[in-house]
């Protein structure tokens, strides 16, 4: 029945229960009396004006001043386009709200700043930035640890489907940088850059990792800044 599947969306709009009853009932009427309303709603006739009155004052429905009232439904699609607009708008104002208190929070945060030095939290802090991007990720230089293609061609790829711009800038310097730029050029946008003595990740101009070759005894290792 059309009262079962659309009462409970009416509410969920603002209606009270009598009103959406009320407006339900008039729809499958097309333009009656309060009283037939009433009638066919089970709104009590003690309550009917006021319900409908209310109806009026939202836009739901018109009344015509005759003796007896008559009333009319407003066009549907009208009504709750008006409806969407006014909710978007708000929905608009509040998330511009939100996000300045947030941005506010955020920039008031003290800079963190860790080193690391075992590969496997490197691949690992790498993938905790990239899954929180939201805007941009600039990868640059080379630098690249075993197994880290892997490791991120997974959070890389579904950045790319929430929409996140990802550009990797790089001139490998090995012919292990190298295989693995060709592995990221398979997905990503690769540019040929300088040769850079470390490599940055940089996401949403927020959140940046630096790796560095340190060398010690004739060997080099990595760690990140």
């Amino acid at each position: 029945m059309i009262q079962n599947s659309l009462l409970p969306t009416l509410q969920k709009l603002g209606l009270t229960y009598y009103e959406a009853k009320a407006y339900l009932s008039l729809m499958t009427l097309g333009v009656a009396k309060p009283s037939a309303i009433a009638e066919e709603s089970g709104v009590p006739r003690t309550k009917i004006y006021e319900v409908l009155k209310k109806l009026e004052k939202d836009k739901w429905v018109n009344i015509e001043n005759s003796r007896p009232a008559t009333v009319t439904p407003t066009y549907p699609r009208k009504v709750l386009e008006e409806r969407k607009l006014r909710f978007n708008h708000e929905i608009d104002s509040l998330a511009n709200e939100l996000t300045m208190i947030y941005d506010d929070v955020i920039q008031k945060e003290t800079t963190k700043i860790r080193v690391v030095h075992s590969p496997e939290s490197i691949k690992q802090m790498e993938v905790d930035i990239l899954e929180n991007a939201k805007n941009r990720i600039v990868a640059m230089g080379s630098l690249y640890l075993p197994g880290e293609l892997e490791t991120l061609k997974g959070p890389l790829l579904r950045a790319k489907d929430r929409g996140v711009s990802v550009r990797l800038i790089a001139n490998p310097m090995n012919d292990f940088d190298k295989e693995i730029v060709n592995g990221f050029n398979e997905f990503v946008d690769v540019k040929v850059g300088h040769p850079y003595g470390i490599k940055t990740l940089m996401v949403d101009y927020r959140e940046i990792i630096m790796i560095l070759a340190k060398v010690k005894n004739g060997f080099s290792t990595l760690m990140m800044l």
